[in-house]
């Protein structure tokens, strides 16, 4: 009587993993009924080395569909992690700030592909309003130069710039420790640095952000 308890105990517990290996497959799962059947025979005879045998072949194959549901499950939730948001370079820019950080993916035309080494492109919306800097991340030896002007997704990590007061002051002070006021290049610099202060005092958070992405993979849209 204690196998008997023992084994309605057992089966009952693990119903849901016996379940849940039926959609794993099924072939398994009707031998393991059929040696469920021919095994309880043996779970009552009055041999004990028997009893003990078929117990323990009782206990792994319970573990094995313990196991292989719990692989079932870690694969699902595996292929929820895969997906992806696909989103456009416009609505991207909408809002950019709540992607800060994620995995996302962005669909745009190629504006500028850098021509040293590959390692840059502008991906811009249709109108060329909205646009987004990609960098070429661990997974990407280099952009194809033949993408230009073609309309493509790309896969990546999402980055942010904050350029606030602090930043500007330090830009400054190594513009004058490089260059001379009559010098072009400080003229054009400093020109910007005061363009983007303007900015920053209108700006209600303090800074300015500027997005760009880590890309990991990309392709053409056909």
């Amino acid at each position: 009587m204690r196998f008997t308890y023992l084994f309605l105990f057992v089966l009952s517990i693990n119903i849901k993993q016996i379940i849940g290996f039926a959609k794993i497959s099924k072939v398994v799962l009707k031998y393991y009924c059929k040696f469920v059947i021919i095994s309880k025979d043996y779970f009552f005879t009055k041999n004990v080395s028997m009893r003990v045998l078929f117990s323990l072949l009782f206990f792994i194959s319970l573990g094995f569909v313990a196991f292989a549901q719990e692989m079932e499950n870690h694969s699902a939730d595996a292929g929820k992690n895969d997906e992806v948001e696909v989103i456009s370079v416009e609505k991207f820019q909408d809002k950019a700030d709540s992607y800060i950080g994620k995995e996302l993916a962005v669909t745009g035309i190629v504006d500028h592909v850098c021509k040293h080494g590959g390692k840059k492109v502008v991906i811009v919306s249709e109108d060329g309003k909205a646009s987004l800097k990609i960098m070429a991340g661990d997974k990407i030896s280099k952009f194809d130069k033949n993408i230009e002007g073609e309309t493509i997704t790309v896969v990546g990590i999402v980055r942010e710039k904050r350029v606030d007061e602090d930043y500007l002051s330090n830009w400054e002070i190594e513009v004058k420790d490089h260059h001379k006021p009559e010098d072009p290049e400080y003229k054009d610099d400093m020109a910007k640095i005061e363009e983007l202060r303007a900015k920053i005092k209108e700006s209600p958070k303090g800074y300015l952000s500027f997005y760009s992405m880590d890309g990991n993979s990309y392709h053409v849209n056909k």
